[in-house]
């Protein structure tokens, strides 16, 4: 999946983060160009702690997506990047530590209520919140016109083309 960040009615800026740690899940290359801000991949060395593959070429981060991903303590830098991380941590094998999580709270209202209510398994508060695997998470994309479902088992650390079976 290639994105370049555009101004309104592209593909906004304020989400390319959240996709990327979507993209670290998924097996194959993706590319995401930044054509709004400059220097506004700095959520990518935190997602490199959790052992995603990521690549700064000029304006464009190439992500190797498909490998595990491991918990890890990271530091939130921005409401972005606190968003990406817990999405990211949430489809990591382990427990992912978010520091200054509370950049979240300026731009998603309970994020962690929401999640919570997703199945996720959340233990803190501000301004650290800890990420347990989700059990199974789903993700659904429409990508060249073709509708696409895949399942990341948290405790596995894997993402499946196909639902997970109940424990």
């Amino acid at each position: 999946m290639d994105i370049t960040t555009l101004p309104y009615a592209g593909f906004p800026t304020d989400v390319q983060a959240q996709m990327m740690a979507m993209m670290t899940l998924v097996p194959g290359i993706s590319i995401i160009t930044e054509r709004i801000f400059a220097s506004r991949f700095m959520h990518v060395s935190e997602l490199a702690r959790l052992g995603a593959d990521i690549a700064i070429e000029g304006p464009s981060a190439i992500v190797k997506g498909g490998r595990r991903l491991s918990g890890a303590p990271v530091m939130a830098s921005d409401l972005r990047a606190s968003a990406a991380l817990a999405l990211a941590g949430l489809g990591a094998g382990g427990t992912t530590q978010v520091n200054r999580i509370y950049h979240v709270d300026r731009g998603y209202e309970r994020m962690d209520d929401k999640l919570r209510a997703l199945g996720a398994r959340i233990l803190g508060t501000e301004p650290t919140l800890c990420l347990l695997p989700v059990w199974k998470f789903r993700l659904e994309s429409e990508a060249d016109g073709k509708a696409r479902t895949l399942w990341v088992d948290g405790t596995l650390g894997s993402v499946m083309n196909e639902a997970p079976e109940a424990p």
